[in-house]
């Protein structure tokens, strides 16, 4: 139960961090995960099937494996579809620096044990591990032991040994760490660089970092001195040389100076990927915006958050449709395309008599395949 309620208050900490630089997987997006009459295919990005629709789970691509599941089991698959790595593991995530994190079937205890396999599918550091760890960032990759967190190099030797309450991924050579309730942050040696003295800590991202004090956020830089000081209650990393913050009730994008790049006009804004950002306009749903603040695709889109779990890095509406969680597919470009859902009411709405609808759009809004209804 432990286990499951720390789980839980990491994965809403590391909601307030996301960005695509610092948070995402760099993952390929020449593919990607759709479902079709409940079984996960992927298709390219003109929309077109490439890999048939066999599989009960299906995650992105990532340094050219894919994770996907039969009858509950996963392997990974190449971009043809084929099987590389057999399914043999009860739970799989995507690779990341030449590792990918497996869990291993339940023992006598009844606990599921998490390693780590090489793309050729040999295990290199043993299932040893009752937590869930995180990618390899940097050479290291965040990990749980007794309640504890600590890092990880390539060959499953602990380089910074579980002390942590709580940690996040290395980014730009520091990671956050959570000592006696507050945030500092750590080098690839495990020495405080920057003292824990914040409510909440994220990972560096183009120089900066997001920290709260006081229930405000603000930004620091590497030694820890206040760039842009805490004044926004709710805000973003930054990504493409922009964050975006909320100022008195809109939202808006800041540049790394501070300044209002984007004036505060939207109900709500999400970070750049790929020059484009979604923004909510009240009233009228979502759309998206490019780095001059230009709303290049109008006002459609809902913006009702995704549930369900598909692995960890693919989470699932009610209807079955993908969007990834650490990377935010929904809403999001990568690759080209952005997973999107319709919704009634916006500037272009559906029709009354027609229902919602998810798919994949361009970047002229276009929409290059949708979900069976």
């Amino acid at each position: 139960m432990m286990q499951q309620v720390i789980l839980a208050i990491m994965a809403v900490m590391v909601l307030a961090c996301t960005s695509p630089v610092s948070q995402g997987r760099q993952r390929e997006r020449a593919l990607f995960p759709v479902c079709q009459n409940e079984k996960w295919g992927y298709i390219d990005r003109s929309g077109k099937m490439v890999i048939s629709p066999l599989f009960s789970k299906a995650q992105d691509f990532s340094e050219g494996l894919a994770a996907v599941s039969l009858k509950e089991q996963f392997g990974f698959i190449d971009a043809q579809g084929r099987f590389v790595i057999p399914p043999n593991f009860s739970g799989a995530w995507p690779f990341s620096q030449g590792r990918a994190m497996v869990s291993v079937d339940k023992g006598r205890e009844d606990i599921e044990r998490q390693g780590y396999i090489d793309p050729s599918g040999k295990m290199v550091i043993d299932p040893s591990f009752e937590w869930p760890g995180g990618d390899f960032r940097e050479g290291l990759a965040l990990m749980g032991k007794d309640e504890k967190f600590g890092y990880l190099n390539r060959d499953g030797k602990w380089v910074i040994p579980p002390q942590f309450q709580f940690a996040k991924d290395f980014s730009e050579g520091l990671a956050p760490v959570m000592v006696e309730g507050r945030w500092g942050y750590v080098n690839y040696e495990g020495k405080m660089v920057i003292p824990p003295r914040f409510q909440e800590g994220c990972p560096f991202s183009e120089g900066l970092a997001l920290v709260q004090v006081q229930g405000k956020y603000g930004y620091i830089d590497r030694t820890g001195n206040f760039l842009i000081m805490p004044q926004f209650y709710e805000a973003y990393s930054f990504s493409e040389g922009l964050a975006p913050v909320e100022k008195d009730g809109k939202w808006c994008y800041l540049s790394p100076k501070g300044h209002f790049a984007i004036a505060p006009i939207f109900a709500f804004a999400s970070p750049f990927s790929e020059g484009l950002a979604a923004v909510e306009i009240q009233g009228k749903g979502f759309g998206f915006i490019d780095r001059t603040g230009k709303l290049v695709i109008p006002p459609q889109f809902s913006g009702e958050a995704p549930v369900g779990l598909n692995g960890r890095g693919v989470v699932l509406s009610p209807e079955g449709y993908p969007v990834s969680g650490e990377t935010a597919g929904f809403l999001r470009f990568h690759g080209g395309l952005a997973y999107v859902k319709t919704q009634k009411g916006g500037s272009e709405p559906v029709p009354e008599d027609t229902a919602p609808f998810s798919g994949y759009i361009d970047r002229s809004g276009n929409f290059v395949w949708k979900a069976a209804q």
